[in-house]
């Protein structure tokens, strides 16, 4: 299967899962199902995008800084499952009906979605959210109690 993480959202890092559980998602993807996984995001998401291809043993096809938004709609249209943050690419997959794993930290999926199915939203219940901060005032809590293993068998769901 093709995956497509994009593991950037430009409201801020309170936004982001971390690097090193992207890149440890992808590997338990490489290795379980056998996926290529392709990485999106923007220019100034290239840092992060490298951290992630840094970790990873099979290295991504790496595509961030390189599309425009109809490259990117295109990209995705032909993915099996698009992996995300709370981000404007998680709607554009979730419009065009692309399996859809939105990973949530400080903010609420009921106002932000992904709104139809097929999609699955991962978050925890912790007694700061929603904060909806660009910058968590703590230690990211919401974001760092979501295990790898956890969003992986959620992917399984559509693969």
């Amino acid at each position: 299967p093709l995956i497509i993480l994009n593991p950037g959202a430009s409201y801020g890092p309170s936004k982001r899962w971390h690097a090193e559980n992207y890149a440890e998602l992808a590997i338990l993807l490489q290795d379980r199902k056998k996926a290529e996984i392709l990485i999106t995001g923007s220019k100034g998401e290239s840092k992060l995008v490298e951290s992630i291809a840094s970790l990873m043993t099979k290295k991504p096809f790496n595509l961030t800084g390189k599309t425009n938004l109809r490259l990117l709609a295109g990209l995705i249209s032909n993915a099996d499952l698009f992996i995300t943050n709370d981000s404007g690419p998680m709607h554009i997959a979730n419009a065009l009906k692309i399996p859809v794993i939105a990973i949530f930290g400080p903010t609420n999926p009921s106002f932000t979605g992904p709104f139809q199915q097929p999609a699955a939203v991962i978050k925890k219940d912790v007694p700061c959210w929603p904060c909806s901060y660009r910058e968590c005032p703590f230690d990211h809590r919401c974001m760092i109690s979501i295990d790898p293993e956890e969003v992986f068998e959620a992917c399984q769901e559509f693969l």
